[in-house]
């Protein structure tokens, strides 16, 4: 995934904002032209109909790879990691109540989200819940298989 994650765009331009002179401007170049050439809507491009899949920028292999590691049911038709690195509205909303209903701040999330919870925060959190305990239990279970194969004196 590590290859897979230096083609995206929109991180190769936050990665930019760390840099300075011209190592700054030929990072925040390739990211701008990731993006363009994913499509991808984090960097308000749209979506092209086919990704393009070179030697040199094998985005369509890209996106299949991702896929299958992922366990997704389909493959991405634009940058994989779009959602991850400029989430829209809703997700940057909800995931900022569940951050403060978290273990240090412990707010109740309805209280957290300014105007109380709309039925499409309920969802978000709902997707976010079952995602999260979804997360847990694979790790809870790659771990017992890895006490299994090295069960200790």
């Amino acid at each position: 995934m590590t290859f897979a994650r230096s083609l995206c765009g929109c991180a190769r331009v936050v990665a930019s904002e760390h840099l300075t002179g011209d190592e700054a401007d030929t990072e925040r170049g390739v990211g701008e032209m990731l993006c363009e050439r994913w499509g991808c809507p984090a960097g308000g491009h749209t979506p092209p109909t086919t990704l393009p899949d070179t030697a040199a920028l094998p985005l369509g292999r890209t996106a299949v790879h991702v896929a299958r590691a992922a366990g997704l049911s389909e493959t991405p038709r634009t940058c994989p990691f779009a959602c991850l690195e400029r989430a829209d509205a809703l997700t940057i909303r909800v995931m900022r109540a569940v951050v403060r209903s978290g273990d240090v701040l412990r707010i109740p999330v309805a209280q957290s989200l300014p105007g109380g919870t709309t039925a499409a925060d309920d969802q978000a959190l709902d997707a976010y819940l079952f995602a999260h305990h979804a997360a847990t239990r694979a790790d809870d279970a790659a771990r017992e298989r890895e006490r299994a194969k090295d069960p200790q004196p």
